[in-house]
């Protein structure tokens, strides 16, 4: 099952977030240093799931500043 997100959502987000600098072969390298064994699909949804919480919590930390 592939799991998508809507990435449309554009406000005032880390440029990063939306160019996704972290390729997937990257993401694979990094997980084997660790002693973590991901094929290229695993490391897809990892990256999926990292770039949806950095996206949350930066909504969640510009809605703080206007208080």
């Amino acid at each position: 099952m592939e799991m998508t997100y809507d990435c449309s959502y554009q406000r005032q987000m880390h440029p990063d977030l939306y160019t996704r600098k972290i390729s997937t072969n990257t993401a694979i390298r990094i997980l084997n240093q660790n002693d973590i064994r991901v094929n290229e699909d695993q490391a897809k949804e990892i990256l999926n799931f990292l770039y949806l919480i950095a996206k949350t919590y930066n909504q969640h930390d510009d809605d703080n500043e206007l208080f």
